[in-house]
């Protein structure tokens, strides 16, 4: 069984809270599976002989915001506590540890290389392996300028090859490959992380 959640725009509950959902004097089975629409904080369903109980848990991203004493609500995420340029959230999405920390391996930031031997381009970042909060998304540019989708500009511009390279302590790495244009135009990446709303 599924148990959906939808909570009121704006309302963050208390890690630790919990609520009786169901009384009953008996209760048969349990939810396989939670869903919710907050992007703070998860929720545990448990079952007893007398109902059932939702509790509070902080997702990956509040644990996040709770080891480095970041507001839960996600008020601090685009805050640059670090003053280095890189946002507070910046540092869960791509695995840098303390965001107060100046000094980051720059590595684990999105980049671009380019082999001209195999004409290719290759962008690399790093993600959660099991964020279901949020999604990563490639970006281009056109000859506008605007920010597009790579595949929006053609079946030449779609990558040629797409990768996943499993890093530890629950992150990954991914690769996608693209085809080296023949065009004057200079082409720029961009990641784009975008939350998912659950209706």
């Amino acid at each position: 069984a599924v148990l959906c959640i939808q909570l009121a725009d704006g309302y963050v509950p208390q890690v630790g809270m919990q609520y009786t959902i169901a009384t009953a004097g008996e209760v048969n089975g349990h939810f396989d599976l939670v869903v919710d629409n907050s992007p703070y904080v998860d929720f545990v369903a448990t079952s007893s002989n007398n109902g059932i109980t939702l509790e509070v848990s902080p997702d990956r991203m509040g644990e996040f915001r709770l080891e480095y004493g970041l507001d839960l609500d996600g008020s601090e995420d685009l805050e640059d506590l670090s003053e280095n340029g890189i946002t507070n959230i910046q540092y869960f999405f791509h695995g840098l540890g303390n965001p107060g920390q100046v000094v980051i391996d720059k590595s684990s930031l999105p980049r671009v290389t380019v082999d001209e031997t195999s004409g290719t381009i290759r962008f690399i970042y790093i993600m959660p392996d099991d964020l279901k909060s949020h999604r990563f998304i490639t970006y281009t540019n056109n000859e506008e300028l605007d920010w597009v989708f790579p595949g929006s500009l053609g079946l030449n511009f779609r990558p040629i090859e797409e990768s996943i390279e499993p890093l530890v302590e629950g992150y990954q790495r991914v690769h996608q490959v693209y085809t080296l244009q023949n065009d004057e135009l200079a082409r720029f990446y961009f990641l784009g992380i975008e939350a998912v709303k659950i209706e």
